[in-house]
């Protein structure tokens, strides 16, 4: 939203030692519109 971003996304890793390093167990992308904010784009994460 700063940058110009046009999606937004999380990912569910596996928890190990190293950070970022498990599997990926899920992901999700949402496209950002020009009248979200960050807390609509919670909303929309969920």
């Amino acid at each position: 939203m700063v940058n110009g971003e046009s999606e937004t996304d999380a990912t569910l890793h596996k928890i190990v030692k190293r950070p970022n390093a498990g599997d990926i167990l899920g992901q999700r992308k949402v496209a950002i519109a020009a009248d979200n904010t960050a807390l609509t784009l919670q909303e929309l994460m969920k």
